[in-house]
């Protein structure tokens, strides 16, 4: 049951993540910072942050598909739950959301006052800090995969 839950908890993140992406993009295109020469996505600082914070997310994702494609091949070999699949799962799941919510936190400060007025970025901002609280994304889960690795570094 639990893995239920984190797959629509990291297809919820996905989403919203994506959405903040697109939204920011749009804006960083065409707004210019207070005083600045350019556009947003044409200063250098943002496109650095822009550039790793996407990667740290996709790199997360990447993970998190993992963990639960081998859980699943997992289950169709017959085998039983797996604490190791298991803890896997809730810690990438809980490191894409960690990992979302600086991208779009990253995302809404470089937007400036067009992310304070009410729309999707905004929203996409509201939703991520709410989503990051849910205990399936929890303090316990590093945790745990902590606890798991220090006392087999072999478990993956």
């Amino acid at each position: 049951m639990i893995i239920l839950t984190e797959i629509r908890c990291m297809g919820w993140t996905i989403g919203v993540v994506r959405r903040a992406i697109d939204e920011a993009v749009a804006i960083a295109k065409v707004r210019a910072r207070m005083a600045a020469p350019s556009v947003i996505a044409e200063d250098p600082r943002f496109r650095y942050e822009f550039a790793m914070g996407v990667s740290r997310f996709e790199a997360a994702e990447t993970w998190c598909r993992q963990a639960f494609r081998t859980a699943e091949q997992a289950a169709e070999a017959g085998s039983g739950r797996d604490p190791v699949l298991a803890t896997n799962i809730k810690q990438s799941a809980t490191l894409l959301t960690q990992e979302g919510l600086a991208v779009v936190r990253s995302l809404y400060e470089w937007c400036g006052t067009e992310a304070l007025r009410d729309g999707p970025l905004q929203r996409c901002f509201r939703d991520m800090h709410a989503g990051s609280q849910h205990v399936l994304v929890g303090d316990r889960n590093p945790h745990e995969f902590a606890d798991l690795r220090l006392s087999d570094p072999d478990a993956s």
